[in-house]
């Protein structure tokens, strides 16, 4: 069975306080540590600490315990797109999603959802951005983020010059890359292949806007 939408669940870890570990509970879960430290005990004989704003994968690992060695509760949040009772994954007939991370999240809700119009929700400090098609990304902190160097999120549209220039008004500055040659003055490429222009998300993220055919 596979359940649609994204799965998310809070487990608080008082200080001192011990969980057993749950392949089952964390299976295919991105999971984010919001305060407090976490200490992993592995059957191994490691036990690694984690603080606030560390993601973790857990499945396959061979953790034992989930601990609370400080003083204050451990927030921990998972979130998962679907989960298998049973059975092997057929990965052919499920609905894979992706994620990116920011460093601010209050900036980032408010740049998706008002600059951009995107249908943006919150929940767990984490954020949903619903784009059409039904493709939710999810969009996580993370407090030593670096901008990746490629694109992340690409928008087609039907004028780039208007969403250029609509972009543009509301304090949107685009990409001019050394190198290439073929810019116009709005910061359209126009160098080859279909017309596109890029910019960031506050956060340095690279997204575009190009034409479609």
């Amino acid at each position: 069975m596979v359940a649609t939408g994204f799965r998310r669940r809070k487990v608080v870890i008082p200080p001192g306080g011990r969980r057993c570990f749950d392949e089952d509970e964390w299976a295919d879960a991105l999971v984010c540590v919001e305060s407090g430290v976490v200490e992993l005990v592995c059957s191994t004989g490691e036990a690694p600490r984690y603080g606030r704003g560390a993601l973790l994968w857990l499945t396959g690992l061979p953790v034992e315990v989930l601990c609370n060695p400080g003083r204050v509760d451990a927030v921990v949040h998972a979130v998962s797109r679907f989960r298998f009772e049973g059975g092997e994954p057929m990965f052919a007939d499920t609905k894979a999603f992706s994620g990116f991370a920011v460093d601010d999240i209050p900036a980032a809700k408010r740049f998706y959802g008002e600059t951009l119009g995107l249908v943006v929700s919150e929940e767990h400090g984490m954020l949903t951005l619903h784009l059409a098609g039904d493709r939710p990304t999810l969009v996580y902190p993370k407090p030593n983020h670096v901008p990746a160097s490629f694109t992340i999120l690409n928008f087609p549209v039907p004028d780039i010059e208007r969403a250029v220039d609509e972009l543009a008004a509301k304090g949107v500055e685009f990409q001019r890359y050394e190198g290439m040659d073929g810019f116009d003055e709005r910061g359209v490429f126009r160098g080859g292949g279909p017309l596109i222009a890029w910019f960031t998300d506050p956060a340095g993220n690279v997204l575009s806007v190009l034409q479609e055919d």
